[in-house]
């Protein structure tokens, strides 16, 4: 604490308009009835920073030193204890205003790392907005001569993005990287939003890969598609190939389908079902809401022709549907609509051929991509994948066929 005989200077007096006489008076009648109530705040070298007023109506008044501070950061200090306990005019609110923001603009030179825009605000005790539009406006008026207005459609380059976002990442503001680079403060935003949304985006992606790869490690999983699809990562499947049941009673597992393979699959990925003739316009109705209706696929099996009774049919080909989600990805790898193919029931009553399976999952996924089949069956689409080298998920709700389909799967006497 200083003595109260050391010798007073009030050098900072003059960053505020002094008391009108009537305030004056008003503070003097005050500490004679009640004393002085906060104390006289002095720096090392004995200067008043805050509390003028009140050591001149009482010059023993109670002091309390404060030490360490830079020039700016005393002066920042007198404009936090009085502004805002201060009765000013609009005209001396706009010029005590000037100075703080020259004050601002000080403490950040001497160290821009230490003085971000919130502590700048803390030590001045105004908003951390306020302090930002000071900056950008002094650094708008300090630009060396041969300097530009920022333009935010300025190209910055690759390696130059991944700095900036660096910077920023370790505290530094936007306004100054900004300047240091000569852009528009809306393009260093715009550059470390983007920083952002892909380190992100990596972090999905990766977490994705490790879930698909656990669901890939034996591929055969059993129980209902709908509670294996939910392990599954979304838009990471590139095909869902499969053959549902064909009954009336199951037509709604059409719809559960469509609304797995518009989260699951990637944007492009295609799925293709079997379906019985009499279904196609049902089915097209559970599954347009979800994906877009792409071609009509024909597949003609060698051998006995089924006979629908109900319709008096002869049924010689069996149809397939393709959707994609969005627009079909690969456009430029021509898929025929139609395969001639061999009956195949040796394993499972519904099983189907591998040619027509390998020939559009050869076609439509691409190497090293995933399929995913919700109703395994006899395995067909597993052993499909197999021979293609491409990755497969597939399940079935009878543990029984899955077994035999993994039988069938590991044989290693299959035909190529």
């Amino acid at each position: 604490m200083a003595t109260k005989t050391k010798r007073l200077q009030t050098p900072f007096a003059d960053l505020l308009p002094p008391l009108s006489t009537e305030e004056f008076d008003a503070l003097k009648a005050d500490i004679k009835e009640r004393g002085v109530q906060d104390r006289v705040w002095v720096d090392e070298d004995g200067n008043v920073l805050d509390g003028h007023h009140r050591l001149k109506c009482d010059p023993d008044a109670p002091r309390r030193v404060v030490k360490g501070l830079t020039p700016a950061e005393k002066e920042a200090f007198v404009f936090k204890a009085n502004f805002v306990h201060r009765n000013l005019s609009p005209e001396q609110k706009r010029e005590a205003k000037k100075a703080m923001k020259r004050v601002a603009l000080a403490l950040r030179a001497e160290d821009p790392k230490k003085w971000t825009q919130k502590r700048i605000a803390a030590a001045l005790g105004v908003a951390q907005p306020t302090v930002a539009a000071w900056q950008l406006d002094g650094m708008r008026n300090i630009k060396p001569d041969n300097a530009h207005t920022p333009d935010a459609r300025v190209k910055v380059p690759k390696d130059e993005k991944a700095k900036i976002a660096a910077r920023v990442s370790d505290g530094e503001e936007q306004t100054q990287v900004a300047a240091d680079y000569g852009v528009a403060q809306s393009t260093v935003s715009r550059i470390v939003s983007a920083a952002t949304q892909e380190q992100e985006a990596e972090k999905a992606r990766k977490e994705s890969a490790r879930q698909l790869a656990a669901l890939k490690v034996d591929g055969f999983h059993e129980g209902d598609f709908r509670d294996v699809a939910f392990a599954i990562p979304d838009d990471s499947v590139d095909l869902i190939f499969t053959d549902p049941p064909y009954d009336r009673e199951s037509l709604p597992l059409y719809g559960d389908m469509a609304v797995i393979a518009a989260k699951k699959l990637r944007p492009g990925g295609s799925l293709i079902t079997y379906l019985g003739q009499y279904q196609i316009h049902h089915v097209i109705g559970f599954l347009r809401p979800h994906l877009r209706l792409w071609w009509t696929l024909a597949v003609v099996h060698s051998g006995d022709a089924a006979r629908m009774r109900e319709y008096g049919v002869v049924v010689k080909w069996k149809p397939l549907l393709w959707f994609v989600r969005d627009t079909r990805g690969d456009k430029e790898t021509f898929v025929d609509d139609l395969v001639i193919s061999t009956q195949e029931k040796s394993a499972h009553p519904w099983q189907q051929s591998v040619v027509e399976a390998g020939y559009y999952i050869g076609n439509i996924c691409p190497p090293e991509g995933t399929v995913f089949d919700p109703f395994c069956g006899g395995g067909t689409t597993a052993i499909a994948c197999k021979r293609l080298g491409r990755n497969f998920i597939t399940c079935d709700i009878d543990a029984e066929a899955l077994a035999i389909a993994k039988g069938r799967f590991n044989d290693t006497n299959l035909p190529g």
